[in-house]
């Protein structure tokens, strides 16, 4: 097999279909802040611009410039017949590696908290991703994540999500 099947078979998204995908999903973004806009008030009203005035004037650029996104991808495929590879299933692995996690602490940080959710993603990324030792995984994600939590808790005064550990603490 040669290596430019073997190269073809491996591509998982077309550059054409990704950026086709982007344009909808702007698209989407922007209809959605068009709809808000308007039912809160997009005019200009007596004391001057009401709350949707901008935000219609920004869903719209979206929109146009999400049309004109799709408009180039449709004929960018017409002219190099979709050859153009976005994504394969190698390049595709790294993303994943740092996406899943991420992923994974958002969640978490719902249940933990975001201390102790940071916590585990500064540790998991510095062992899975740097290889790092166990020890100065978890004293590293331990400084930042004290460091975090003096500078935001105790010298700004602002709140950030917490968990059971930090209610436990009287936090």
């Amino acid at each position: 097999m040669s290596q430019q099947k073997e190269q073809k078979e491996a591509v998982l998204v077309r550059r054409a279909a990704a950026e086709l995908a982007c344009a909808l999903l702007f698209f989407a973004i922007g209809g959605v802040v068009i709809w808000s806009s308007l039912e809160i008030g997009s005019g200009w009203g007596p004391r001057g611009p009401q709350s949707g005035y901008f935000p219609l004037r920004i869903g719209i650029i979206l929109c146009v410039a999400a049309l004109g996104v799709a408009v180039e991808a449709w004929r960018t495929k017409r002219a190099s017949g979709d050859a153009e590879s976005f994504v394969t299933r190698e390049e595709l692995k790294p993303v994943l590696q740092v996406l899943l996690p991420i992923v994974l602490f958002v969640v978490a940080t719902d249940y933990l908290g975001i201390y102790v959710a940071a916590f585990g993603l500064i540790a998991g990324f510095m062992r899975k991703l740097g290889h790092y030792g166990w020890l100065r995984c978890v004293l590293v994600a331990g400084t930042v994540t004290a460091v975090t939590f003096w500078l935001f808790e105790i010298q700004f005064l602002v709140p950030l999500a917490k968990g059971p550990i930090e209610a436990a603490l009287g936090y």
